[in-house]
């Protein structure tokens, strides 16, 4: 059973997040706390449009841009592949991932697009996504306040394992140095992440996640 001490102490952290993220008084609230409110936000949403932007050697793309669902966990989007900057139009479905063919019909994915490309489905799953992910993060600290597209938010910095990245990532080959923008004000979602890591490649990455649309109307066809 938890002490009175602690409860209070825990009653404290909760009020100053309260006031610091709430009024915009310029105090920086407790990352881990901050943290636990935006992954327990990020679990409940039920579909987004989700842009991911890759810098560096580590992964085999430039961009997915993709609308996505949770139930049933699907996706459709573009894809720009490296080298030489490829447009593969995609859709993932019951954990399968389809591309478009010279037919213009879909097809099942080639090995070396399916094994390299993340998968922008799998960034809503409640237990290997996004949500999951920022619940798992290590020494977490507030960096301080700054503007994300006209937004206030607190930069947030901490470790994510490997063996939790490549949930998300499968290349991934350490551990990744995660940097979240929380929104000031509640509800405290994310408004941008990276992920520098380094790959199975020994090559070194930077991948940047941006969510918007959250719990929008959206409709996916599942390749037929």
């Amino acid at each position: 059973m938890r002490s009175v001490a602690t409860l209070a102490c825990a009653l404290l952290a909760a009020l100053s997040v309260a006031g610091c993220a709430g009024d915009g008084s310029g105090g920086l609230p407790d990352a881990q706390l901050m943290i636990r409110n935006a992954a327990a936000a990020t679990k409940d949403v039920r579909s987004a449009h989700i842009l991911l932007t890759a810098d560096g050697d580590g992964l085999a793309v430039e961009s997915v841009d993709a609308d996505v669902t949770r139930k049933p966990p699907a996706a459709h989007g573009i894809a720009v592949r490296k080298p030489g900057g490829q447009r593969v139009e995609f859709a993932e479905s019951d954990g399968m991932l389809f591309v478009v063919g010279p037919s213009g019909k879909y097809l099942p994915a080639p090995p070396q697009i399916a094994a390299t490309v993340p998968s922008p489905a799998r960034m809503l799953d409640p237990e290997r996504g996004l949500g999951h992910t920022l619940s798992q993060i290590r020494d977490a600290t507030t960096q301080g306040k700054e503007d994300v597209a006209g937004v206030e938010a607190f930069k947030i910095v901490g470790t994510v394992p490997e063996d939790v990245l490549a949930e998300l990532i499968p290349t991934a080959g350490s551990d990744a140095t995660f940097t979240v923008w929380l929104r000031v004000r509640a509800p405290h979602a994310p408004l941008r992440t990276n992920l520098t890591f380094t790959g199975r490649d020994g090559k070194s990455a930077t991948l940047a996640v941006q969510v918007t649309n959250v719990n929008k109307p959206i409709s996916i066809t599942a390749p037929a």
